[in-house]
């Protein structure tokens, strides 16, 4: 039954509530920014290097704090012309004590002094884009350093610095978890497949110091599709030995695998091999009823620059890969392939995206129409980080590791980096994980479910029940409890059905609220 009373103001406590408490993701994305005040501006043009600051947002959750900043110009932070200058932020605590970020130098220290440095993982710090592009989103998580209720006197400096500090009071609750609860890591109840991308580190796969953590990793996994990088030493018969010892998917059935260079892929379904000759991998996977992915594992040319040789390489193998898509979709790349032409396509893996943003826009609409980046959110944690050097210091966290979609045949489940140390207990233990098994290797897996939705197959549906809490009545307790649900990142707030919790999720239940369904 429905009590109508107290609808109206149930679904108006619901949008304020979930509109007003989501957490910011740092992913590079700047939407979630959309109600956070402007808190400093500064002229351009007075800056001394390429870096000249224009705006800054804060906001802090607990003792999580978050910037969101504007250089007017697409450098990279981390590397570059000397030229360029530097970017440094520096925050003072109510004790006295200073937090430096040097982004060109690479370096978080305390008190002035670089020889006092911390780590990346101390100060919770994750930058994104890891490209040169003009503004960025920064968090630092300052708990060792000042407590919820007092000040942080944020300034930048470097190439630009702001005309007077910005002085942000931790005054906010602290963001809901967001480690996954047991069962999360399974795929979608609607997800036909499942794509895994994991660099495994210098042939890690079969390595005696890694090869039970990837063990693990794969097992809990379970991919249909396996794309990997870094096998520089394993032949194409030597993965599918290991794959088949794993038995990541607990059938028994064996693996198919194809390998060009470091990078391969595999699955269980049939594969038919196209030689693209370049740093990735290129492969149909007939997944049997008229149904297959057009599939690329990718590790182009690595480090450097926007601008520099490496950033050339990079951009070369990415048109080279937009030409193999736009041939295979022809029809036209081999007649092996020519049947399939319909087939989605899914390009995946350690991309080395640390220059331009050049190698992502020539594989995504408009320059490769209906392709679309996935920002996948890392487990237990609110960013999209997928790589970060193991000694913690360095080169800061990034987003290295990506994966673009065919939107057309393709409709997005689930999807997660999957970082084994912020994981509770409790999922590591459902899923036989163990704490420090993403430190096998310096990049995460990515993993992407997706529902197949060609006119021959029924899109899955969307939640109908309502009632929440399992009282028997629709009120605002089951708005209490979606709230709740939504927040926590469970999927049962998923009311769209797109494996996405967003605004839509809000608006779809409020629908299906109101009908009583």
């Amino acid at each position: 039954m429905i009590d109508r009373r107290v609808i109206g103001y149930g679904a108006g406590l619901l949008l304020g509530a979930a509109a007003t408490a989501q957490p910011v993701i740092i992913d590079g994305l700047f939407d979630d920014w959309s109600g956070v005040p402007v808190a400093a501006t500064d002229p351009s043009g007075d800056a001394s290097g390429a870096f000249d600051l224009t705006e800054v947002r804060v906001r802090s959750a607990g003792t999580v704090l978050e910037l969101d900043w504007d250089t007017n110009a697409a450098k990279n932070l981390q590397a570059g012309s000397g030229s360029d200058g530097t970017v440094r932020i520096t925050l003072t605590f109510d004790s006295g004590t200073t937090l430096t970020l040097d982004t060109r130098s690479r370096i978080a220290y305390l008190d002035g002094s670089t020889g006092d440095s911390v780590s990346w993982p101390s100060i919770g710090y994750v930058t994104l884009p890891t490209t040169a592009m003009p503004r960025y989103e920064t968090r630092f998580d300052v708990s060792d350093y000042a407590s919820p209720g007092e000040d942080v006197s944020i300034q930048f400096s470097g190439s630009d610095s702001l005309s007077s500090p910005i002085v942000h009071t931790l005054n906010q609750p602290a963001d809901p978890p967001a480690s996954p609860a047991p069962g999360e890591l399974d795929p979608a109840d609607c997800a036909d497949l499942r794509i895994v991308s994991l660099n495994t580190l210098q042939t890690g796969l079969t390595d005696p110091s890694q090869r039970n953590q990837f063990a693990r990793i794969l097992d809990a996994l379970n991919p249909t599709i396996l794309c990997l990088q870094e096998e520089y030493n394993n032949s194409a018969s030597q993965i599918k030995s290991r794959l088949e010892a794993i038995d990541p998917n607990d059938n028994g059935l064996p693996w198919n695998v194809v390998k060009d260079f470091d990078t391969a892929v595999c699955s269980q379904f049939p594969l038919i091999y196209y030689d693209a000759n370049d740093s990735f991998t290129t492969a149909l996977v007939d997944l049997g009823n008229g149904e297959a992915v057009f599939v690329a594992s990718v590790h182009p040319k690595c480090c450097g620059y926007a601008g520099d040789s490496n950033d050339t390489r990079r951009i070369d193998t990415s048109e080279n890969l937009a030409s193999i898509v736009t041939d295979f979709r022809n029809g036209t790349l081999t007649g092996s392939l020519t049947p399939y032409a319909d087939a989605p396509t899914v390009i995946i893996g350690d991309w080395n995206l640390v220059g331009s943003n050049t190698p992502l826009d020539l594989l995504v609409h408009p320059n490769l129409p209906d392709m679309e980046h996935w920002a996948l959110q890392r487990t237990g944690a609110n960013d999209a980080a997928t790589w970060r050097d193991l000694d913690g210091f360095g080169f800061m966290p990034g987003m290295l590791d990506l994966v673009v979609h065919d939107t057309g045949g393709l409709a997005r489940r689930s999807g997660f980096v999957l970082d084994t140390n912020e994981l509770s207990a409790s999922t590591l233990s459902a899923y036989g994980l163990q704490a420090g098994d993403s430190d096998a290797s310096d990049h995460y897996a990515l993993v992407a479910d997706y529902e197949l939705t060609p006119e021959t197959t029924t899109a899955c549906s969307a939640p109908c029940d309502v009632d929440l809490n399992g009282d028997g009545v629709v009120d605002n307790g089951d708005i209490g409890a979606f709230v709740t649900l939504f927040l926590s990142g469970d999927p049962a707030a998923d009311f769209t059905g797109d494996g996405i919790l967003d605004n839509g999720d809000i608006g779809a239940f409020v629908t299906v609220f109101l009908a009583g369904c």
